[in-house]
């Protein structure tokens, strides 16, 4: 159980890295080419198109063919396409294509490949871990991918000063495709996968639990992506940090975030002790997205930019304390259909963050980032009432 929790925290936090170093290398790319900040977000939001699409897809292999294999092959997909983000640029203007374009393409299909990390990880864990570790099992397993996101700005940072920002793709893609021959030979599968029982899933589209849970982490989907696209940039461009500044307190948020993601899968855990199974998980989840809102409009209205950091960090922390409980929810609603259910809940959220990271920008232009910041304080409010559709009427 320690090595699987171990590489799947792994696979996160690469994931991540290569999920957020475009936020970074951003930059470079933007002044080489030109970009602007809407054209920018419309790259971000390509990725998590590709990610939302293929989440249902992804889950229904993993449940199929087991998490392991899918996991295998989606992580050498993600890599390569990982590398080709650093000379898209170059390809278009060689072959004479929109740049912009060709370039979109290329993070659907990075958003593609990864679409089908996590409900891997939500089949493997339903199959493999005990039921009194599945929360904390979904909880660690996601927990990388704040130390992906914290270690991202710094690195990237060195390696655009160093050897140019397409080197943060380069080295992405060498470290993922490494990290997926370690995952194939080094990881047993002894779950059961193609399950007969599976078959009842359409069954579940008419259960409003599965509605309600994607509803509500759509919105956590919309609030993360501010976060992984946006909040360097914010810092850099509308606070006036510095650059390697802002690099370092990038970090905090990510940090903020692994620590409530491996608090909140063990909490969730004990509060299904206290209150059953579903309604200790949406307790947590409803409470702790409340108080992630407070923080973000705390942190959207303080007026220097260490205490507004300071606060995003604590909306991140209780952001994430809910992660653990809102992925252990598929396995307690269909432990049969956790891939697909964890899809399709994940779906929701990856369509709230193909908005965000393109809408964010349009209502900062029109109305100023603090509106655009406090938007997302708004959606974490709405992510607390829609868990609660969660819960099972008594007949």
């Amino acid at each position: 159980m320690v090595r699987l929790l171990f590489l799947l925290f792994l696979i996160s936090a690469v994931s991540y890295v290569d999920r957020i170093n475009i936020a970074i290398a951003g930059k470079g790319m933007m002044e080489e080419f030109g970009i602007d900040q809407v054209r920018m977000g419309v790259l971000f939001s390509a990725f998590v198109l590709g990610y939302a699409l293929f989440q249902i897809p992804g889950g229904t292999l993993a449940d199929r063919f087991g998490g392991k294999l899918t996991l295998f092959l989606a992580l050498l997909w993600w890599s390569l396409f990982t590398g080709l983000t650093g000379v898209a640029g170059d390809i278009a203007f060689r072959i004479g294509f929109d740049l912009i374009v060709l370039t979109a393409l290329i993070r659907f299909l990075v958003g593609v490949g990864e679409a089908t990390a996590f409900p891997s990880y939500n089949r493997l864990v339903a199959s493999e871990l005990p039921p009194e570790k599945k929360g904390l099992g979904m909880g660690v397993s996601i927990g990388g991918i704040g130390v992906g996101a914290a270690l991202t700005p710094p690195l990237v940072v060195w390696v655009m000063e160093v050897l140019g920002w397409r080197w943060a793709f380069y080295l992405s893609a060498l470290v993922g495709s490494v990290l997926a021959l370690v995952w194939w030979f080094a990881v047993k599968e002894r779950g059961k996968v193609g399950r007969k029982e599976g078959e009842g899933f359409l069954r579940l589209l008419k259960d409003r639990r599965v509605w309600f849970l994607t509803l509500s982490y759509t919105t956590f989907g919309y609030i993360v992506y501010v976060y992984y696209s946006w909040f360097f940039l914010y810092l850099t461009e509308v606070r006036g940090v510095n650059l390697k500044e802002s690099a370092v307190l990038t970090t905090l948020p990510f940090l903020a975030l692994t620590l409530g993601s491996f608090s909140g899968g063990y909490l969730t855990d004990r509060l299904t002790q206290s209150f059953g199974g579903v309604k200790g998980r949406i307790l947590l989840i409803s409470l702790s997205m409340s108080l992630a809102g407070i923080f973000i409009i705390l942190g959207s209205t303080a007026k220097a930019s260490l205490p507004a950091v300071l606060y995003l960090s604590l909306g991140a922390f209780f952001l994430f304390l809910s992660l653990g409980a809102y992925w252990a929810l598929p396995i307690d609603i269909s432990n049969p259909n956790a891939g697909k259910v964890s899809g399709m809940m994940n779906t929701g959220a990856n369509l709230g963050g193909t908005i965000s990271p393109t809408l964010t920008p349009l209502i900062a232009q029109n109305f100023g980032w603090q509106y655009a910041i406090d938007f997302s304080a708004l959606m974490a409010f709405l992510g607390a009432l829609l868990i609660l559709g969660c819960v099972r009427k008594r007949n």
